[in-house]
């Protein structure tokens, strides 16, 4: 997997998605969440759960264009943080496009990557670091 550097300021619109979406999950204030599990080092396989449950979410997008979706890409704590970070985002941008197939419009998706930040479980056991490589979708009023 070959990645690009970011520039700062798509850095800058990475730091304010991700307090974003911290900041809606935190308060509750959101309409729903759903979470989307990888394997180690993959960013492009769903599993035909997780993908009903995108197919869900587009569609509430789709049919209410004042909804807005916060996708989230999280990696476990193995390997290079430059890495972790960038598979992240490859995991939110993977699951974005999959929305953007099934037309959602663009300006309802906000994406972040969050690398090994907020860790939903415990990295010192495998089970900790499967439930951490994840993507979360917050839906949005």
């Amino acid at each position: 997997v070959k990645f690009k550097s970011a520039d700062s300021s798509l850095t800058q619109m990475n730091s304010r998605n991700r307090l974003l979406h911290q900041n809606m999950k935190q308060s509750g204030k959101y309409l729903e969440l759903a979470t989307l599990q990888f394997n180690v080092n993959d960013y492009e396989k769903v599993e035909t759960d997780a993908f009903n449950n995108i197919l869900q979410l587009a569609d509430r997008l789709i049919f209410d264009e004042s909804l807005k979706i916060s996708i989230a890409g999280f990696t476990d704590n193995t390997g290079d943080t430059n890495y972790n970070q960038n598979l992240s985002l490859l995991r939110a941008q993977n699951v974005k496009q999959y929305m953007i197939d099934l037309g959602v419009n663009e300006n309802q998706i906000i994406v972040s990557a969050n690398g090994i930040s907020h860790p939903a479980a415990n990295n010192s056991t495998v089970e900790g670091r499967a439930a951490n490589r994840r993507v979360e979708m917050l839906l949005m009023q």
